[in-house]
C-alpha cells in the first residue's frame, strides 16, 4: 500500500513539474489597476482582453485592483479610501473576490472583468453591484460566493492585500493602470502595453520555442 501511495505522490509531482515547465517561458503580467479609472477601463477593454483572446495561452495574467486608493487604520478597523470614490472600492473588492473564488482563471475571470469594465464605460456612479451579477450571469458564473465575499470582511480584506502589494511595487506605482512584465517594470514597457501594439510587446517577450500563430498576424 505505501509503495502505491509513494507511485501515486510521485505521478502527481510529475504533472505539477511538467505544468510548471510548460507555464515557465509564458509571459507574466501583472496589472495593478483601479475598477473605475478610464484609463484602466480603457487598457483592459481595448488591450488585455483582446490580446488574451489572440494569445491567451502565452499570458499568464494577474489583476490587481486597487491602484492609487489608501488604506489606514482607525481604532479596530481599517478603512480604504478609493481613488474614485467608495464605488470605486466596490468594484475593486467585487473584482478581488471573483479572482478568489473564480481560481484566478483568466479564461473565466477576464471576461467577467471586461465585462464590468464595458458597463462602467463612459457611465457616470454606475450600480456596481447590478452590474457585476448582470456580467456573471452573461458568463454562467454563480455570483452568490462573490457576493458574498465582497458584502463581508473577506472582501475587505482582500482588497487590503492587494494595497499591500501595490505599495510593495519597486519602483512604486504612479500611474494606473501600472503594468509589469515578467517582474520588472520599464517605462518603455508601459508606454507599449497603453498606447502601443500591447500584442506584439507580449510576443516579444515570449521565451518559449514556437509562438502562437497570432505573434505572426
Amino acid at each position: 500500500m505505501k509503495y502505491l501511495l509513494a507511485f501515486v505522490s510521485f505521478l502527481y509531482y510529475c504533472q505539477n513539474v511538467i505544468k510548471c515547465q510548460q507555464n515557465a517561458t509564458n509571459v507574466k503580467i501583472d496589472v495593478y489597476y483601479e475598477t473605475l479609472c478610464p484609463d484602466s477601463i480603457q487598457f483592459i477593454r481595448q488591450k488585455l482582453y483582446p490580446t488574451f483572446g489572440k494569445i491567451g495561452e502565452i499570458m499568464d495574467i494577474n489583476l490587481i485592483p486597487y491602484g492609487k486608493a489608501e488604506h489606514t487604520q482607525y481604532r479596530e478597523d481599517v478603512e480604504i479610501y478609493c481613488h474614485h470614490g467608495s464605488k470605486e472600492c466596490e468594484g475593486n473588492t467585487i473584482q478581488s473576490c471573483a479572482i478568489k473564488y473564480l481560481d484566478n482563471n483568466m479564461t473565466i475571470v477576464l471576461p467577467f472583468v471586461n465585462c464590468m469594465e464595458n458597463r462602467f464605460y463612459g457611465r457616470y456612479r454606475p450600480h456596481i453591484s447590478t452590474i457585476a451579477n448582470e456580467c456573471a450571469i452573461t458568463h454562467g458564473i454563480n455570483y452568490t460566493q462573490i457576493q458574498s465575499c465582497s458584502a463581508s470582511l473577506e472582501g475587505k480584506r482582500l482588497h487590503i492585500k492587494n494595497g499591500e502589494r501595490t505599495q510593495r511595487l519597486s519602483p512604486k506605482l504612479t500611474f494606473v493602470p501600472w503594468v509589469v512584465i515578467n517582474d520588472a517594470f520599464t517605462e518603455t514597457d508601459q508606454n507599449v502595453a497603453l498606447y502601443g501594439d500591447f500584442k506584439t510587446l507580449v510576443c516579444d517577450k515570449y521565451q518559449g520555442k514556437t509562438p502562437p500563430n497570432s505573434c505572426n498576424s
